[in-house]
């Protein structure tokens, strides 16, 4: 037997109801990101929307159909979306970062987002693959990381995948 439910609606219009990516931060919750954050309320047994508005960051994440996430650390991932670009989230503590063509991505579309051995970052975009090294503290706004793009001819990174080894694996596909 399935239980049903819907993401609570009332506080914001436009709220997608399906293709949700589901995360996990280790905070004890289940989240969910369609247009925004949601969480699974345990209290009243049903998914409530987030609302963030502490900076910038917020206010656009909040606004942004996310597209992928990525593990970064306890309470901490980054979540990638439909062209407002990649986002760092700290669940615990509810700040949030944005990187985008403004810092050095190809293109604010992501579709996925791996991690190799070294802790570097790889983002597949909508003007191709990107190896973004994050800075040591990413909090420090001074401190962008470094960013290089290797374009795809004519297809486009979809999806990807990290094992364990390092061995990092994205599938592509045309328009």
């Amino acid at each position: 037997m399935f239980d049903r439910y819907h993401i609570d609606s009332t506080k914001k219009k436009n709220v997608v109801n399906s293709n949700a990516v589901i995360l996990s931060p280790g905070d004890g919750n289940v989240w969910f990101g369609t247009i925004g954050l949601s969480r699974f309320d345990k209290r009243s047994n049903s998914i409530k929307r987030v609302s963030l508005d502490g900076n910038e960051a917020d206010r656009i994440l909040s606004a942004s159909k996310i597209s992928c996430a990525l593990n970064a650390g306890p309470y901490r991932m980054w979540i990638g979306t439909d062209g407002s670009g990649l986002f760092l989230f700290d669940f615990k503590t509810q700040d949030c970062i944005r990187i985008s063509v403004a810092d050095g991505l190809p293109h604010d579309r992501i579709f996925a987002v791996s991690r190799d051995k070294n802790n570097n970052l790889w983002v597949s975009t909508d003007d191709g693959l990107c190896k973004f090294i994050p800075p040591k503290n990413i909090l420090d706004p001074t401190n962008k990381g470094s960013y290089k793009t290797y374009k795809a001819n004519l297809s486009w990174p979809a999806q990807g995948y990290s094992y364990p080894d390092g061995t990092m694996y994205f599938h592509m596909f045309r328009y």
